[in-house]
């Protein structure tokens, strides 16, 4: 039986693509709450050429679902929202603990607003973005936890 559970490490680098198998990127990193352990946000590489000119995203963790077959995270999202999302630098990250960012990028990504000041909020698992087709092979529900294992 495959483990569920991944190190942050090896989450790094996984590719990101859309239902109709388009590159949307690769995780860059993770963010994780410090006080509760609950991973808050992929952040995704995006945009760039040969690793140059890549833009940031962060992504909220339950929008992420893990397909073994395709061995990537697969988000409900299109290039051009994806391109016209909230995006940062490298160098130059947003307050990730900031109600109002937390709350634009959520509604951005359709997921319900955050409760109060906690990093991320509280979005019920599966709410907002859907993986691929219904019943699509593979297609493992990432929300709670910190990964799945990477073939």
């Amino acid at each position: 039986m495959p483990s569920n559970v991944i190190a942050a490490k090896k989450v790094q680098g996984t590719p990101v693509t859309n239902p109709q198998g388009e590159n949307l990127g690769e995780i860059e990193d993770v963010v994780i709450d410090k006080l509760d352990g609950t991973v808050r946000y992929a952040v995704l590489s995006f945009g760039g050429f040969l690793g140059m000119g890549d833009k940031l995203f962060a992504l909220p963790w339950e929008v992420l679902h893990y397909n073994e077959g395709q061995g990537a995270y697969v988000i409900n999202v299109d290039k051009e929202t994806l391109q016209n999302a909230p995006g940062f630098e490298e160098d130059d990250w947003p307050d990730m603990t900031d109600p109002s960012w937390t709350d634009r990028l959520r509604r951005h990504y359709n997921l319900p607003e955050a409760s109060g000041p906690r990093l991320g909020g509280t979005g019920a698992p599966g709410a907002g973005l859907q993986p691929g087709p219904e019943g699509a092979s593979g297609s493992t529900p990432a929300a709670g936890t910190p990964g799945a294992r990477r073939s």
